[in-house]
């Protein structure tokens, strides 16, 4: 560990490459693995690396501090990362990150707009828990200083083979809104979903020629699923 801006840097080996993290809080949710020496989610990367297609675009929506990022640059050796993530106090984590770990092909030109099914709505933070970043949650808001653009609009001219949704809730507005991409590439997909929603997930992938490859349960209440091409 070293210190470093009021935080510490974390470093350990990972399939022979050096990973750093910046560690402001040891006892948050994802920085505590960090700091243990180690990704976060460990299990839900392996699950990423199995479906991953080689060679093509890995789009990380709800990149919260760049833990999945990093791991698509640096192990899976993505050859463009494009991140989405509306937190201020994430993106000021993830960006340090991104510079400890000299990422090269992380494309960050969305940070600060929340993804939805539509351009330019309002949303607001509704929610933002001190013990987990990930947990931050955006509403429509009048007076929100946030503005929406869809996925469609950054990714649907890219060749893009993987898509990770981690979005509070918002999954099923991030997916409306990556109609063209999906149509267009047939990526595969990650996505995090409330558990009670999972008949409308299944509707939404027949609707789109999808299926449900595998699925994962970390959190109470939440399933994460692999959607491919049927």
């Amino acid at each position: 560990m070293v210190d470093h801006l009021n935080g510490l840097v974390s470093t350990f080996e990972f399939e022979g490459k050096k990973i750093r993290f910046f560690v402001k809080d040891q006892h948050e949710e994802i920085q505590k693995y960090h700091y243990a020496g180690g990704f976060y989610e460990a299990e839900e990367l392996e699950l990423i690396r199995k479906y991953y297609k080689k060679g093509t675009v890995f789009a990380d929506i709800g990149t919260n501090i760049g833990n999945h990022a990093i791991f698509a640059e640096k192990i899976l050796e993505a050859p463009e990362v494009i991140v989405f993530e509306p937190n201020p106090e994430a993106i000021s984590y993830m960006e340090i990150n991104f510079i400890l770990n000299e990422c090269k092909r992380i494309n960050t030109d969305y940070l600060g707009f929340p993804i939805s099914d539509k351009n330019g709505k309002s949303m607001e933070i509704v929610l933002s828990p001190s013990n987990n970043l990930g947990n931050t949650v955006f509403g429509e808001s009048a007076a929100g200083l946030f503005r929406t653009i869809t996925g469609d609009f950054a990714l649907s001219h890219r060749r893009v083979g993987f898509i990770k949704i981690d979005t509070e809730e918002m999954e099923f507005e991030t997916l409306a809104g990556l109609e063209s991409t999906i149509d267009i590439w047939r990526p595969s997909i990650f996505v995090e979903v409330v558990e009670r929603r999972e008949q409308e997930l299944i509707q939404w992938a027949e609707r789109r020629k999808y299926r449900i490859a595998e699925s994962q349960k970390r959190y109470q209440l939440l399933r994460n699923y692999i959607l491919v091409p049927a």
